[in-house]
């Protein structure tokens, strides 16, 4: 009972981080350009709610941008959850664990990654919390991600309508340069933890049936 409890604590608590750390730093940015005297530190309900509420707008536009990732990579490959998964296809765990699914189901019909790994972690219910774990840190790093895209798109259009302006041009291409670093890093932090969390259920499964043979 005891465990269950802190188990609910544990997902509740990654439930807000995740939502709540973009959500924050997006009004921050936004606060930041367009002077909107935002006060972060009179500790205001109203505003960690708006700001809540913002880190659910920021996970809907980076499911859109994944979708737009893995459809662009069909014409170019681009690192994207289907190019990750592409390489995971040729990792030794995933090869061994799809074939002896393949036998147990008695079938000729492939099943795609997502479906080898769902199968693979049915059987080991007990390690979700640290796939889990994982899968939080890379939905984390997607979302900020999410947020340097949108500050490099931002920058990019202010830049053009103040080229007048020398003192927005400087901060502007001090911000562009943040945001793209910002782009580069998080998405390979990203893809170190979404890779993690997609190929380890089935260096578990392999583990947990060598242990019971």
């Amino acid at each position: 009972m005891e465990k269950d409890l802190v188990q609910s604590l544990k997902e509740f608590f990654f439930d807000i981080i995740g939502f709540l750390v973009p959500g924050t730093l997006i009004l921050v940015i936004i606060n930041h350009y367009f002077n909107l005297k935002i006060e972060f530190k009179d500790g205001s309900y109203i505003l960690l709610i708006i700001s809540y509420s913002t880190g659910y707008l920021i996970f809907a536009i980076t499911l859109l941008k994944d979708r737009l990732l893995d459809k662009l990579n069909k014409c170019k490959k681009i690192l994207c959850q289907d190019s990750v998964l592409g390489k995971l296809k040729n990792r030794k765990t995933y090869i061994e664990v799809s074939e002896i699914i393949n036998k147990n189901l008695g079938e000729n019909k492939e099943l795609s990654y997502k479906g080898y790994r769902n199968i693979a972690m049915s059987a080991i219910p007990e390690s979700d919390k640290k796939i889990f774990t994982f899968m939080f840190r890379a939905e984390l790093f997607n979302q900020l991600h999410t947020i340097c895209v949108i500050l490099f798109m931002f920058c990019i259009i202010q830049t053009a309508y103040n080229l007048t302006k020398s003192k927005s041009i400087i901060e502007m291409t001090y911000s562009l340069m943040v945001s793209l670093i910002g782009i580069l890093a998080l998405r390979r932090g990203w893809e170190r933890f979404y890779s993690i969390a997609m190929s380890l259920p089935f260096s578990i499964y392999l583990e947990k049936r060598i242990k019971n043979d």
